[in-house]
């Protein structure tokens, strides 16, 4: 999350991390909504009782909760990245809250940013069950773009939602050429001046200076 906010920002883009812990980034705002963090006494609290299968009636005023706080914290936001909470079972009234203001239309773009799958992952399948809120982990929306990390991913969300494969992209995970190679701050300037970051190839010739 930081280094997309970051690259953001530094294309010119407003950038708000929404976040249930946590601290902000130089050049990008910051909202605290504890409810979300999966770690959350009442979100840990509700998981109890899904785990046996139980939905009560704490999952539905969590997910009222949470549906509430994002909607006051997306107002006038063009897209919203959500990483893995469509696909990952951690927090579902989270999942659930989303799905909500989805099918409102609340005028934000979402972008499902998807690392994990749970349903397809032997350690997760225990935890879950064949019922209302675990279903929506593989229940596609049409207003939602899917980007996954990985062709493997991309395929197994595809068939894990039953969508196209064209339906769903894979984006790898970027690096940061600078810290890749470990350039020092000469090199970075180098690199900056001889503009080598931008080159299909860059030929170095070892030799001695005399």
């Amino acid at each position: 999350m930081a280094s997309h906010a970051a690259l953001l920002a530094e294309h010119g883009y407003a950038v708000t991390i929404v976040a249930g812990r946590g601290a902000s980034l130089a050049g990008s705002d910051y909202v605290l909504l504890p409810l979300l963090d999966s770690k959350n006494a009442e979100v840990l609290a509700v998981h109890e009782y899904l785990e046996k299968g139980v939905v009560g009636s704490r999952f539905y005023e969590l997910e009222e909760r949470i549906a509430s706080d994002l909607r006051a914290a997306l107002e006038g936001v063009a897209v919203c990245i959500v990483h893995n909470a469509f696909t990952l079972h951690k927090s579902l009234p989270l999942t659930a809250a989303l799905h909500r203001l989805i099918k409102e239309g609340i005028g934000t773009r979402f972008v499902a940013w998807c690392h994990d799958v749970a349903w397809v992952n032997p350690l997760y399948l225990p935890h879950l069950h064949p019922v209302f809120p675990f279903t929506l982990l593989r229940t596609p929306l049409p207003q939602v773009a899917y980007v996954t990390v990985s062709e493997i991913r991309r395929k197994e969300l595809a068939e894990t939602m039953q969508l196209p494969p064209d339906k769903v992209s894979a984006i790898p995970n970027g690096i940061s050429p600078e810290k890749f190679l470990k350039l020092s701050g000469t090199g970075r300037q180098l690199a900056k001046d001889l503009e080598l970051l931008d080159q299909d190839i860059a030929l170095l010739l070892p030799a001695r200076i005399t």
